[in-house]
């Protein structure tokens, strides 16, 4: 009967000792699930900002591509009005330079003409 009173003894040692080892166990495992959970919640965050620069990052680089576009556009306006100007301005002078040439021509005509007159005045004088 001592011989089984040890081994229940030793039976329920070996029970609390399990019992013990299981606890331990379980609340090990009850933080690593936390510890887990808390990584899984921190990356989630990360992804969320991850998400949030990058689509900041493309709304800036829309935002870019359309300023890109309008300064083009108005560079190119720009050179296209004073590609105007400047053919104005070249027709202009073109004008007035066969203004001063019909000008010039006729100051001359006239002169040959005073000229002419001149030399039929002298022969009449002589």
């Amino acid at each position: 009967r001592k011989r089984l009173l040890t081994q229940a003894q030793y039976f329920n040692d070996e029970i609390k000792s399990e019992n013990l080892a299981k606890e331990r166990f379980s609340s090990s495992l009850v933080e690593v699930k936390v510890f887990w959970d808390i990584e899984n919640d921190q990356l989630e965050q990360k992804k969320g900002l991850n998400q949030e620069k990058t689509d900041e990052i493309n709304s800036m680089q829309v935002s870019h591509q359309s300023q890109i576009h309008t300064v083009r556009d108005q560079i190119k306006h720009q050179l296209f009005q004073q590609k105007n100007d400047l053919t104005q301005a070249k027709n202009e002078t073109q004008v007035k330079i066969l203004k001063l040439n019909d000008d010039q021509t006729n100051d001359n005509k006239d002169k040959i003409e005073y000229s002419e007159k001149f030399e039929e005045r002298l022969k009449e004088i002589e």
